[in-house]
C-alpha cells in the first residue's frame, strides 16, 4: 500500500532496536559461543516467586509469557542474557489474544502446518486483526532522547488535528526543527519522513504527550499511479479512509513503552482493521509492558 517513506517509519524519535549497554556483563558469566542455540544459553531464575530472564539492560521479564518470544545476546559474554523481543497477537474483542493456540505451548504449536495453525485459530481470530510489537532492550538514555526533544522542538505537539473517522490526531508540525509552520494544517505537510499522527487518549511518560505513529491513508478516487502527493496534503488525509481490510501488516506504525515508566519500549504495527480501536491497541500494548516486567 502506499505511504511516504515507510521504511524510514519511525526515523524520527525511534526506538534504537537494538543498542546495547553491554559492558556490565562482561565478567559476570564464561563466553557462551554462538554455536549454543539461544533455548540453551538464557538463564532462566526466579524473582518473587515468578520465572524470570534479565535483560542486557539488566531489567528482569517473565520468562514464560504466551505470545512473547525473545532472543540472546549476540556476544559470548551476553548470550545469557536477552536482548530482544516480540509479542505476535490477534486484536479482538478489544482485547489482546496470543497468536499460539490454547492449549499448545510454543514448542507444540511451531511443530504444526500453517494450515494446522489457522484450523485452530479461525473460531476466533475470524474476526481479529494481528497485532506485532518488537522490543529491543539495552538503552536507558533512549527515553530521556525522546523528552529532550519534545522540550527542544515543543512545536510538535500543536496543532494536534482529530482525523475524522478514527482517533488520532495529525501532527503537521512533528519533526520540523527550524520552527512551526505557519501553514500547519492548511498547506503541505512538511515533516521530512511524512505524516504523523498522535494515538488520541493515550500517553507516553518519557515524553508526556501520547504515543506516535505513522498511517497509511487510501488515494483520492481517480488518483494517478504513483502520484503520492496526496499523502502531504491535510485536507485528504484528515478524512481519507485506510486499508480496513487488512488484518495484518503495518498500515499504522509507531512506538509504545511501558505505562509505568519503566523505559522498555519498541516497534508496535497495527493493520488496518484495528486501526478504528488504535487508541486501545496502543493502551493495551502500554500495559502489556508494565506486566511483562517483574521487579
Amino acid at each position: 500500500m502506499p505511504a511516504i517513506g515507510l521504511a524510514v517509519a519511525i526515523g524520527l524519535i525511534v526506538l534504537a532496536l537494538p543498542a546495547f549497554m553491554l559492558t556490565r556483563h562482561k565478567n559476570s558469566v564464561p563466553a557462551i559461543p554462538d554455536t549454543v542455540p539461544c533455548s540453551e544459553t538464557i538463564k532462566i531464575t526466579q524473582r518473587n516467586g515468578v520465572d524470570v530472564v534479565q535483560t542486557v539492560s539488566g531489567l528482569f521479564i517473565k520468562a514464560k509469557v504466551r505470545g512473547f518470544g525473545y532472543d540472546c545476546g549476540r556476544t559470548p559474554e551476553t548470550r545469557h542474557l536477552v536482548d530482544a523481543g516480540s509479542f505476535d497477537m490477534t486484536w479482538a474483542n478489544e482485547q489482546f489474544e496470543p497468536v499460539i493456540g490454547p492449549g499448545y505451548s510454543k514448542e507444540q504449536w511451531n511443530k504444526l502446518t500453517i494450515g494446522e495453525q489457522a484450523d485452530v485459530l479461525a473460531p476466533w481470530r475470524m474476526h481479529g486483526a494481528f497485532v506485532q510489537m518488537g522490543l529491543g532492550f539495552g538503552n536507558k538514555l533512549e527515553a530521556e532522547e525522546r523528552a529532550r526533544q519534545f522540550k527542544t522542538y515543543d512545536w510538535w505537539r500543536t496543532p494536534a488535528i482529530p482525523h475524522k473517522l478514527y482517533p488520532i490526531d495529525l501532527l503537521p508540525n512533528f519533526g520540523v526543527k527550524d520552527g512551526p509552520d505557519p501553514k500547519a494544517g492548511i498547506g503541505p505537510i512538511k515533516t521530512p519522513a511524512g505524516p504523523y499522527w498522535a494515538v488520541r487518549g493515550t500517553l507516553n511518560p518519557a515524553t508526556k504527550f501520547p504515543f506516535t505513529t505513522r498511517c497509511s491513508i487510501k488515494p483520492p478516487l481517480g488518483n494517478k499511479e504513483g502520484d503520492v502527493a496526496y499523502q502531504l496534503d491535510p485536507k485528504w488525509i484528515l478524512m481519507g479512509e485506510t486499508y480496513l481490510q487488512d488484518q495484518n501488516g503495518n498500515t499504522c506504525r509507531g512506538i509504545v513503552s511501558a505505562d509505568n515508566g519503566v523505559d522498555i519500549g519498541g516497534r508496535l504495527d497495527v493493520p488496518g482493521k484495528a486501526v478504528p480501536e488504535i487508541d486501545k491497541v496502543y493502551k493495551a500494548a502500554s500495559k502489556l509492558l508494565s506486566e511483562l516486567i517483574v521487579e
